[in-house]
C-alpha cells in the first residue's frame, strides 16, 4: 500500500528535478526533497483519514 505513495512521491521529485534543470541555472535539492516528502505524507494522512473508524464496536 504504501509502496504506491513512495513512488508517487520520486515521481514529483524527478518531476521538480527536470523542471530546475531546464528552466533554471540550478537545482535545489533540500526544496525538491522536502517537498516530495511532504507529499508523501499527505498522500497517506489523505489516505487514512477516508478509511472510517467503527466507534463502540465492542459494545455493539
Amino acid at each position: 500500500m504504501y509502496r504506491h505513495f513512495i513512488v508517487l512521491g520520486v515521481a514529483v521529485f524527478i518531476f521538480l528535478t527536470v523542471k530546475q534543470l531546464i528552466f533554471n541555472d540550478y537545482i535545489q535539492w533540500l526544496d525538491n526533497i522536502g517537498i516530495s516528502v511532504l507529499f508523501i505524507l499527505i498522500s497517506v494522512i489523505w489516505e487514512w483519514s477516508k478509511k472510517p473508524y467503527q466507534w463502540k464496536k465492542e459494545k455493539d
